[in-house]
């Protein structure tokens, strides 16, 4: 299914950013990661910013107060249009308001 290649690239993706991490910026090699990230990221769903999962979370607070629940439901709701392992975090950010 699609969800299940755009994990794999979501997956690729991250692993070839942590990877870029051990280079200089005027290196070849970080040129050429840069390069199949790009690549790699036209296929992925446009990635949507913290600001909008925080107005997604603050949605679904309404109605869920459990702090675990809310996660998941944030987690379903956005999809691979975010990073799971901010997501957490984020609605920490809103619980804490």
């Amino acid at each position: 299914t699609d969800e299940i290649v755009e994990n794999i690239i979501i997956k690729e993706v991250k692993e070839l950013q942590e990877t870029k991490t051990y280079y200089q910026p005027d290196d070849p090699q970080y040129k050429d990661l840069d390069y199949k990230i790009l690549l790699l990221s036209e296929y992925l769903p446009k990635q949507m910013s913290a600001d909008e999962v925080k107005e997604i979370i603050k949605r679904l607070f309404e109605q869920e107060k459990n702090k675990g629940k809310l996660i998941g439901l944030t987690v379903k709701e956005v999809g691979s249009k975010f990073d799971k392992s901010k997501i957490a975090q984020l609605v920490n950010e809103v619980i804490s308001q």
